[in-house]
C-alpha cells in the first residue's frame, strides 16, 4: 500500500512513526482531513477557499513537508473528494423591483432636463459593517448552513458623486 508515490516504510521514515499507525492514517484520511473543518463550521464560522489552503498548508509543514503548495487545482480536487461545496451563510435578499426601476429611469430624464451635467449629484448612505463576518462559507454536502449572530458595529458612510 502506498500513497503519492511513498510506501509504507518511507511514510514511517518521513512521519517519525510505526507501520501500525501509518495503516491506521491511511485507512482513517478521508475522516482525518474533514474532523478539522467539522468543529470550525460548528461553531458557524464562515470558512473559504484561501483559509482550507492555509490550513493545508500549516498541516503540510506541521508534518514536514515545506514543499506542498495547496493550490487552486489542489483545492477543486480536495472539495470535491470530501464533498465540500460554497454556500451562503444566511439568505437574506434584497430584490429591485423591475417595474419601479423602468418607471424611474423613464421620468429621470424629465427632472434633470434644465440642468447641467455637473449640476447633478446622486448620494446615499450605506452602512460599512467592519466587524462583519463573510455571509458565505465552504461547507460538506448535506450540512445545514446556519448563520450566527452577526455584528451590528457600523459605520454609515456617505458616497456622492456627479454626472461627469
Amino acid at each position: 500500500m502506498s500513497t503519492k508515490g511513498h510506501s509504507v516504510r518511507q511514510l514511517q521514515n518521513i512521519f517519525n512513526c510505526g507501520k501500525t499507525q501509518v495503516y491506521d492514517t491511511l485507512k482513517n484520511q478521508n475522516r482525518i482531513k474533514e474532523e478539522w473543518l467539522k468543529p470550525v463550521r460548528a461553531k458557524n464560522i464562515p470558512v473559504s477557499g484561501p483559509i482550507i489552503q492555509e490550513k493545508a498548508r500549516e498541516i503540510a509543514v506541521r508534518h514536514g513537508n515545506h514543499s506542498f503548495k495547496a493550490s487552486n487545482g489542489w483545492l477543486s480536487s480536495f472539495k470535491n473528494r470530501h464533498n465540500i461545496a460554497w454556500n451562503r451563510v444566511c439568505g437574506e435578499s434584497n430584490d429591485v423591483n423591475i417595474d419601479s426601476v423602468n418607471e424611474w429611469k423613464s421620468k429621470i430624464s424629465e427632472y434633470v432636463k434644465d440642468y447641467d451635467a455637473c449640476n447633478i449629484y446622486n448620494f446615499d448612505e450605506t452602512g460599512l459593517f467592519f466587524h462583519a463576518i463573510p455571509n458565505k462559507t465552504l461547507k460538506l454536502k448535506g450540512e445545514q448552513c446556519k448563520g450566527g449572530k452577526l455584528s451590528k458595529e457600523r459605520l454609515t458612510v456617505l458616497l456622492c458623486g456627479n454626472m461627469v
